[in-house]
């Protein structure tokens, strides 16, 4: 079995997959889902160098700073949709 860290780049290229399969037209044409980091004053994903400090956040969702979060590029607003639970395993 893969590292958690492998399975969860796995899941995130599966969500965003699906939902390029799923939404369609001009509305919603620019949505990707990518991982990142709660830091004190912002996220930090993992395919920017800069810390996002205007980012929107899902109803529900509680992430404290350091935790993996799961993000929607939705245009070119970011959103948080849900905390990664696992831990990375160091072998």
């Amino acid at each position: 079995m893969g590292k958690p860290k492998e399975g969860i780049n796995y899941l995130a290229k599966v969500i965003d997959n699906r939902s390029k399969q799923v939404i369609r037209g001009d509305a919603c044409s620019d949505i990707s889902i990518e991982l990142g980091t709660k830091k004190e004053n912002g996220i930090k994903v993992d395919s920017f160098s800069k810390i996002i400090k205007d980012y929107l956040i899902c109803k529900g969702v509680e992430a404290e700073e350091n935790d993996r979060v799961l993000v929607a590029w939705i245009d070119s607003d970011i959103c948080v949709i849900g905390v990664i639970d696992g831990k990375e395993d160091d072998e």
